[in-house]
Protein backbone atom coordinates (compact mmCIF):
# COMPACT_ATOMS: atom_id res chain seq x y z
CA UNK A 1 0.00 0.00 0.00
CA UNK A 2 1.22 3.56 -0.92
CA UNK A 3 1.02 6.66 0.42
CA UNK A 4 1.18 8.76 -2.61
CA UNK A 5 1.67 12.34 -1.05
CA UNK A 6 4.42 10.76 1.10
CA UNK A 7 5.95 9.21 -1.91
CA UNK A 8 5.87 12.33 -4.60
CA UNK A 9 7.28 14.21 -2.03
CA UNK A 10 10.04 11.76 -1.50
CA UNK A 11 10.74 11.47 -5.51
CA UNK A 12 11.10 15.39 -5.91
CA UNK A 13 13.26 15.64 -3.11
CA UNK A 14 15.24 12.33 -2.16
CA UNK A 15 15.97 10.95 -5.51
CA UNK A 16 18.41 12.10 -8.40
CA UNK A 17 16.69 12.17 -11.97
CA UNK A 18 19.40 9.84 -13.51
CA UNK A 19 20.98 6.90 -13.01
CA UNK A 20 18.43 5.89 -9.99
CA UNK A 21 17.79 2.56 -8.91
CA UNK A 22 15.99 2.27 -5.82
CA UNK A 23 13.44 0.50 -3.65
CA UNK A 24 13.36 -1.96 -0.27
CA UNK A 25 16.29 -3.67 0.15
CA UNK A 26 16.15 -7.09 -0.05
CA UNK A 27 18.78 -10.20 -1.07
CA UNK A 28 18.41 -12.58 -3.51
CA UNK A 29 18.36 -15.79 -1.69
CA UNK A 30 19.83 -17.66 -4.02
CA UNK A 31 23.09 -15.45 -4.46
CA UNK A 32 23.39 -13.18 -1.09
CA UNK A 33 25.52 -11.12 -2.64
CA UNK A 34 22.74 -9.32 -5.10
CA UNK A 35 20.93 -6.97 -3.22
CA UNK A 36 17.55 -5.39 -5.10
CA UNK A 37 14.64 -3.58 -4.41
CA UNK A 38 11.41 -5.38 -3.41
CA UNK A 39 8.76 -5.81 -6.20
CA UNK A 40 6.90 -4.19 -3.59
CA UNK A 41 8.05 -0.41 -4.95
CA UNK A 42 10.58 -0.34 -7.86
CA UNK A 43 11.60 3.44 -8.60
CA UNK A 44 13.65 4.23 -11.56
CA UNK A 45 14.55 7.37 -13.95
CA UNK A 46 13.87 7.00 -17.57
CA UNK A 47 18.18 6.65 -18.45
CA UNK A 48 18.01 3.18 -15.91
CA UNK A 49 14.62 1.98 -17.68
CA UNK A 50 16.04 2.11 -20.93
CA UNK A 51 19.53 0.13 -19.37
CA UNK A 52 17.14 -2.05 -18.32
CA UNK A 53 15.72 -2.89 -21.85
CA UNK A 54 18.92 -2.26 -23.80
CA UNK A 55 20.07 -5.36 -21.55
CA UNK A 56 17.76 -7.59 -21.63
CA UNK A 57 19.74 -10.50 -21.87
CA UNK A 58 20.80 -10.26 -18.36
CA UNK A 59 16.90 -9.52 -17.14
CA UNK A 60 15.70 -12.72 -18.83
CA UNK A 61 18.44 -14.60 -17.98
CA UNK A 62 17.44 -15.30 -14.32
CA UNK A 63 13.84 -16.22 -15.24
CA UNK A 64 12.25 -15.00 -12.10
CA UNK A 65 10.33 -12.20 -12.83
CA UNK A 66 10.38 -8.94 -11.93
CA UNK A 67 11.84 -7.91 -8.71
CA UNK A 68 15.10 -10.41 -9.13
CA UNK A 69 15.27 -10.10 -13.07
CA UNK A 70 15.74 -6.21 -12.62
CA UNK A 71 18.09 -6.42 -9.35
CA UNK A 72 19.92 -9.12 -11.41
CA UNK A 73 20.55 -7.04 -14.35
CA UNK A 74 21.37 -3.65 -11.92
CA UNK A 75 23.77 -5.29 -10.28
CA UNK A 76 25.82 -6.37 -13.96
CA UNK A 77 25.12 -2.85 -14.90
CA UNK A 78 27.29 -1.97 -11.78
CA UNK A 79 23.83 0.62 -11.20
CA UNK A 80 23.72 1.15 -7.37
CA UNK A 81 20.45 0.51 -5.07
CA UNK A 82 19.11 3.33 -3.23
CA UNK A 83 17.03 2.06 -0.17
CA UNK A 84 13.88 3.45 0.72
CA UNK A 85 12.21 3.18 3.87
CA UNK A 86 9.06 0.40 3.82
CA UNK A 87 6.93 -0.52 6.79
CA UNK A 88 6.26 -3.78 7.29
CA UNK A 89 3.01 -4.89 8.94
CA UNK A 90 2.83 -8.65 9.87
CA UNK A 91 2.54 -11.19 12.73
CA UNK A 92 5.47 -12.45 14.35
CA UNK A 93 7.07 -14.78 12.57
CA UNK A 94 5.37 -18.36 13.64
CA UNK A 95 8.77 -20.15 14.13
CA UNK A 96 9.88 -17.15 16.76
CA UNK A 97 6.68 -17.47 18.82
CA UNK A 98 5.03 -20.73 20.74
CA UNK A 99 1.50 -19.26 19.94
CA UNK A 100 1.49 -17.31 16.63
CA UNK A 101 -0.46 -13.94 17.43
CA UNK A 102 -3.54 -13.50 15.45
CA UNK A 103 -3.93 -11.85 12.69
CA UNK A 104 -6.52 -9.10 13.62
CA UNK A 105 -5.12 -8.67 16.72
CA UNK A 106 -1.19 -8.14 16.19
CA UNK A 107 -1.78 -6.53 12.51
CA UNK A 108 -4.40 -3.74 14.30
CA UNK A 109 -2.39 -3.27 16.91
CA UNK A 110 0.71 -2.43 14.85
CA UNK A 111 -1.39 -0.12 12.22
CA UNK A 112 -2.50 1.58 15.90
CA UNK A 113 1.36 2.59 16.36
CA UNK A 114 2.62 3.69 12.94
CA UNK A 115 3.79 6.88 13.13
CA UNK A 116 2.56 7.77 8.89
CA UNK A 117 4.28 10.38 8.56
CA UNK A 118 7.59 8.18 8.68
CA UNK A 119 6.83 5.94 5.77
CA UNK A 120 4.90 5.78 1.98
CA UNK A 121 4.95 2.14 1.79
CA UNK A 122 3.63 -0.74 3.59
CA UNK A 123 3.88 -4.00 3.41
CA UNK A 124 0.76 -5.82 4.49
CA UNK A 125 1.63 -9.68 4.47
CA UNK A 126 0.21 -13.32 6.77
CA UNK A 127 2.46 -15.77 6.67
CA UNK A 128 -0.56 -18.07 6.57
CA UNK A 129 -1.84 -18.06 2.92
CA UNK A 130 -4.86 -19.39 4.20
CA UNK A 131 -5.47 -16.19 5.96
CA UNK A 132 -4.67 -13.68 3.77
CA UNK A 133 -8.12 -12.78 3.11
CA UNK A 134 -8.06 -11.11 6.96
CA UNK A 135 -4.83 -8.79 5.66
CA UNK A 136 -8.51 -6.34 4.46
CA UNK A 137 -9.00 -5.68 8.16
CA UNK A 138 -5.40 -4.02 8.43
CA UNK A 139 -5.66 -2.39 4.86
CA UNK A 140 -8.95 -0.91 5.81
CA UNK A 141 -7.55 0.52 8.88
CA UNK A 142 -4.35 1.68 7.32
CA UNK A 143 -6.22 3.63 4.85
CA UNK A 144 -8.52 5.39 7.32
CA UNK A 145 -5.44 6.48 9.38
CA UNK A 146 -3.53 7.82 6.34
CA UNK A 147 -6.29 9.30 4.34
CA UNK A 148 -8.73 10.13 6.98
CA UNK A 149 -11.60 7.96 4.95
Amino acid sequence: MINFDLLYLFIENKLPLMNCYAGSLVTYWLDPKIKLASGNLIIMSIDVCKKLIENREYTESIKIIDDVDIGYTMNKLNIPLKSIPRCDIYPSEPSIRKKPLSLANSLIKNVDTININNYFQYRIKHFDPLKRSKEKIVVEKLLKKIYNI
